[in-house]
């Protein structure tokens, strides 16, 4: 059974255990080079992002994560691209009043790259080109409960999608074959 919110007993059963479930959505920024050319670059590009995740916390605040990102950004007149990012992580919360909850996480899973490409730009030789590889995650999260069972949040959340580079580009600077972004998101809380 529930024993309230609060500092000392917020939202948590009778066995101590706390469970969230968050789906979030928001801007996001892609920070790392986009190369289209040999030389030449878009950084800072805008998209959008939407969050489901799953978060387990024990008596002492620390816990579990199960994350599914999924990234989305325009480059206009060169391409689209999709992040999703899907994998576990660890994470640490407190409670900082009656009703405020905050929360960091990290983790690590499957980043999934895909890049359809305008007719009239075809860097690749295709019109749709798909990557697997190793995803890391961060999230910094502020949450105010509205009540037992709901809550509203913000996170600042930053990824990395580490990839293998089948495609044999050679990039300047030996820089990491691999693309970076931020997402500021909102969302609702479900705490049971």
């Amino acid at each position: 059974p529930e024993t309230g919110y609060g500092r000392d007993n917020v939202l948590k059963t009778a066995d101590g255990r706390l469970s969230v479930l968050k789906v979030s959505a928001g801007t996001a920024w892609i920070t790392s080079k986009m190369y289209y050319t040999e030389r030449s670059y878009i950084k800072n590009q805008g998209g959008y992002e939407l969050a489901v995740n799953y978060e387990l916390v024990g008596r002492k605040g620390w816990g579990f994560t199960a994350d599914l990102n999924y990234n989305r950004t325009k480059y206009d007149g060169l391409s689209d691209i999709s992040l999703v990012h899907v994998g576990p992580g660890a994470s640490y919360s407190g409670i900082v009043d009656d009703r405020w909850r905050l929360s960091i996480q990290m983790g690590a899973g499957m980043a999934i790259y895909e890049e359809s490409f305008k007719t009239y730009y075809n860097y690749y030789g295709s019109s749709q080109y798909t990557e697997v590889g190793f995803g890391l995650t961060s999230r910094l999260g502020a949450e105010y409960m509205l009540s037992k069972k709901w809550g509203i949040g913000l996170d600042l959340s930053s990824s990395i999608a580490l990839l293998r580079n089948e495609t044999g580009i050679s990039l300047p600077d030996n820089e990491t074959y691999g693309i970076a972004h931020i997402a500021l998101l909102f969302g609702l809380r479900y705490y049971y």
